[in-house]
């Protein structure tokens, strides 16, 4: 039926994460306080799907009219491909509930997020337009970017047995290939599945909602800083490094997700630790003491 929904799993501090996929308890208008058991829904691109909805459940009927009931207060988040048909009262159910819903092409590519109206007053997003928007901004950010990937890549070897030691040349070796290489040389992601690289993308999206960022800002010349893909690569290196291995290998749409719920367990609280950084990083820049 091409329908999945995956348990959403607890962190060592006790919070019920967003998803399967993240690490820490949120609340907010775009978002609702998570409790254990809540989970992802995933509704993707194969047979054509109707969702609507009663007074607390969304309801998915299949084309050959198999039905499905969803209570709201059940559902973390929601991922769905733009082959599925939803009602009105669906889509305003979710936002009443503070459910995002992130938005992914036939192939899986994300595409965007529908989230409730945020709250008002002093945004994070403020202090990143400030601080990119003056004229060393763009040459910061990269800078951010070089560090991000120094951190992902210490960490790696940090981890790495005694008996594998880098010589100081092999260190040197590294950080030119993964640190100072041009953005676009890294090529990040591109061996990932296109179903698990659109999840990985989906669920930076998700993750820039919660923190309420824009997906892409513009610098003081309108040169274009991609967030969302600047995250993603981050993400992509990581898994390369750790076990890229996993995904170059067939797997049904079934098991991607799994597989792809199993490493965000592990490995996704990363991402949360780039968007603090980042958001930090640029309060202290945009409103220096």
């Amino acid at each position: 039926m091409n329908i999945t929904i995956t348990p959403a799993a607890r962190t060592h501090g006790g919070d019920a994460p967003l998803s399967a996929s993240t690490a820490r308890d949120v609340t907010h208008p775009a978002t609702r306080k998570l409790t254990a058991g809540m989970r992802t829904l995933y509704i993707g691109a194969g047979q054509m799907k109707q969702v609507n909805a009663t007074e607390a459940a969304l309801v998915v009927t299949t084309r050959d009219h198999k039905t499905l009931r969803y209570p709201i207060q059940r559902l973390a988040r929601i991922v769905s491909s733009t082959t599925a048909h939803w009602s009105g009262p669906a889509l305003g159910l979710c936002l009443q509930a503070g459910i995002s819903i992130t938005w992914t092409d036939p192939q899986g590519h994300a595409l965007g997020g529908t989230w409730a109206s945020p709250r008002l007053g002093h945004s994070p997003a403020l202090a990143l337009e400030i601080w990119l928007q003056a004229p060393i901004g763009p040459a910061s950010y990269e800078h951010w970017l070089r560090s991000r990937r120094m951190h992902i890549l210490s960490h790696w070897v940090r981890q790495q047995p005694k008996s594998a030691s880098l010589s100081a040349a092999d260190w040197e070796a590294l950080k030119r290939e993964w640190v100072y290489s041009d953005r676009d040389s890294l090529d990040s992601g591109s061996d990932l599945p296109p179903l698990f690289a659109g999840l990985l993308r989906a669920w930076v999206n998700t993750q820039l909602q919660v923190d309420e960022l824009p997906a892409v800002l513009y610098g003081p010349q309108a040169e274009c800083i991609e967030l969302d893909r600047d995250l993603f690569d981050l993400l992509a290196l990581e898994l390369e490094l750790h076990g890229g291995t996993l995904t170059h290998t067939h797997h049904t749409e079934a098991e991607t997700i799994q597989l792809f719920e199993s490493w965000i367990i592990h490995h996704g609280p990363g991402l949360l630790v780039h968007l603090q950084h980042l958001q930090r990083h640029a309060m202290r820049l945009a409103y220096p003491a």
